[in-house]
């Protein structure tokens, strides 16, 4: 997992994302407010957010690098609240998605889809970071 602290509520937080996703052309799928859920069943969780969205790299080609690979998709970003009260935005690295015992065989084209996912997930997380 890859974090980077954020400087905003995990509510802020979740809007500027779901803000940056659009604004980078992706479809936000969902926005899942894992407290509220929690708080149904009579549970108490800190603040976390589950968002989810389609990024422009075509999912098929994801698949076609590795089938295995549908399971990652759509791209998730958690938000969330530590004890500490210090708010964060998780993510899976897209370099782990891949087995490590296949790298060798997966093509030119499935690293470079990687490490697109890799250079979105970053710049996601800078943009709401950096945002006003």
């Amino acid at each position: 997992m890859l974090h980077k602290a954020s400087p905003w509520t995990v509510d802020q937080t979740s809007t500027k994302l779901e803000k940056a996703i659009k604004k980078q052309g992706l479809r936000l799928f969902a926005s899942i407010d894992q407290q509220k859920s929690a708080q149904r069943i009579g549970r108490h969780l800190p603040p976390t957010r589950l968002v989810l969205f389609d990024s422009l790299v075509d999912n098929a080609a994801v698949i076609r690098c590795h089938q295995s690979l549908a399971l990652e998709l759509p791209q998730k970003t958690l938000v969330w609240q530590d004890d500490k009260g210090q708010v964060w935005i998780s993510w899976k690295d897209p370099a782990l998605w891949i087995d490590p015992l296949s790298q060798e065989q997966l093509s030119k084209n499935c690293l470079e889809i990687n490490g697109r996912l890799t250079r979105l997930f970053n710049k996601l997380t800078r943009q709401v970071i950096e945002m006003p």
